[in-house]
């Protein structure tokens, strides 16, 4: 409990919040472009 409330303090942090939000970002692009790929990958199929 005490690892939770020291994380929150962390994310008050402007240059922990950044990262966190660049982070979350980078991993949902790379999940649209994986969904992109695998799209164009069946459509190629057929």
């Amino acid at each position: 409990k005490e690892a939770y409330a020291s994380i929150m303090e962390g994310v008050a942090n402007e240059d922990v919040r950044k990262f966190v939000v660049a982070w979350n970002g980078m991993v949902l692009f790379k999940v649209a472009v994986g969904v992109e790929i695998v799209s164009k990958l069946d459509s190629v199929k057929g």
